[in-house]
């Protein structure tokens, strides 16, 4: 049974409480919050104990986009009840990251409130970064109207034509991967990746760079919602994992999965999946790092269009003022967007998220 929290604080609550369950399997398992500033009680939260043999590690975060951690509460309600008492305490460790970005679930937004989105925030040089996006500088206009947001119909229609415009002058594939890619020129554009490493992202480093070097294996999940079929979960393996996405259907028994490139999926910069991969690496260990993707709008032609307003009118919202009629559609929409409200769709991605699970671990000789 699982618990839908209403808010990032009972998120938060329902993950402490679920303490008592790892402990009746791992009796020393500990708990930790990590405050993200000292003005607010927005923490960073880690349930995390050692095995006898540092063999394995299990490695699942939430909450990289805020909001998306609505979804990932539950799954991990649900890895913890269902699949953490098949694990062997013996050679398995846990690591379980509660919401990496408080403030964004907290708001119901993906970015984090200096409107960093942080999964493009894992970069070691920022300096390298600057230009590396041209077609978002190209289709500014487009990504980012400098106006409050006007009525439902209005932006609506007037959206239709502008979308319009832009795929004839640039074609599908450039507009999506303009907008996705990321960005490091303007702080108030969507898919900002920041300008320096936010305090969100240093903690996260940090656990990263002390826990992936003391075990030989590690599995990383983390989970997303936005991309995809609707009804559907779409596994979104890193660019520097060598097994391709058909070897990983097998393996795992899933319909879909997709590498996280230009091709499959859309090219991303400043992952922190890639971030795992480069430590492992690094400290000459073995990591599987890959994003469970909950599809919500679809992925259609159409869809993807929908998509895309959401997201601008989202940032749009956050730099401009608007009326609260208009506010309210702004965030229906954009609440949709990363968790429907449609019971179904929660009901089918808790079976596609059990599947994930079930499938992964297995093939990786976890339970």
């Amino acid at each position: 049974m699982y618990i839908t929290p209403d808010s990032y604080q009972q998120s938060r609550e329902l993950f402490f409480k679920d303490l008592q369950v790892i402990k009746s399997l791992f009796p020393e398992a500990r708990y930790k919050s990590i405050p993200i500033s000292d003005s607010n009680d927005l923490t960073i939260d880690l349930i995390s104990c050692d095995p006898v043999k540092t063999e394995n590690l299990i490695f699942l975060t939430t909450g990289l986009h805020g909001i998306e951690g609505f979804i990932g509460s539950i799954l991990m309600q649900i890895f913890i009840k269902e699949f953490f008492p098949q694990l062997d305490p013996i050679r398995t460790g846990i690591l379980l990251v509660h919401c990496i970005n408080p403030s964004g679930m907290q708001r119901r937004y993906r970015t984090n409130i200096e409107n960093v989105d942080l999964n493009r925030n894992f970069i070691l040089d920022f300096a390298k970064m600057k230009g590396i996006n041209p077609d978002y500088v190209f289709m500014d206009k487009f990504l980012n109207p400098k106006y409050p947001i006007r009525t439902e119909l209005a932006t609506k229609s007037a959206f239709i034509f502008r979308a319009l415009k832009w795929l004839v002058l640039a074609g599908e594939s450039r507009v999506r991967n303009a907008a996705l890619m990321g960005q490091y020129e303007d702080p108030s554009g969507m898919y900002f990746g920041g300008n320096e490493l936010q305090p969100e992202t240093r903690i996260v480093m940090g656990i990263i760079d002390n826990w992936i070097p003391r075990f030989e294996k590690t599995l990383h999940l983390d989970m997303h919602s936005g991309y995809g079929s609707r009804y559907q979960m779409t596994l979104v393996q890193a660019a520097s994992e060598p097994m391709t996405s058909k070897e990983a259907r097998t393996r795992f028994n899933l319909p879909n999965v997709a590498a996280s490139n230009a091709d499959e999926f859309y090219k991303m910069n400043g992952e922190m999946c890639e971030y795992i991969y480069k430590v492992a690496r690094d400290t000459n260990k073995t990591a599987y790092s890959a994003a469970f993707e909950f599809g919500t709008y679809g992925d259609g032609l159409i869809q993807g269009a929908k998509s895309l307003l959401t997201t601008i009118l989202g940032n749009q919202l956050i730099q401009f003022n608007a009326s609260s009629s208009n506010r309210f559609w702004v965030e229906r929409d954009y609440i949709e967007l990363y968790f429907p409200s449609e019971k179904v769709w929660l009901e089918k991605s808790l079976v596609n998220g059990r599947q994930a699970f079930n499938g992964i671990l297995r093939a990786k000789g976890l339970i």
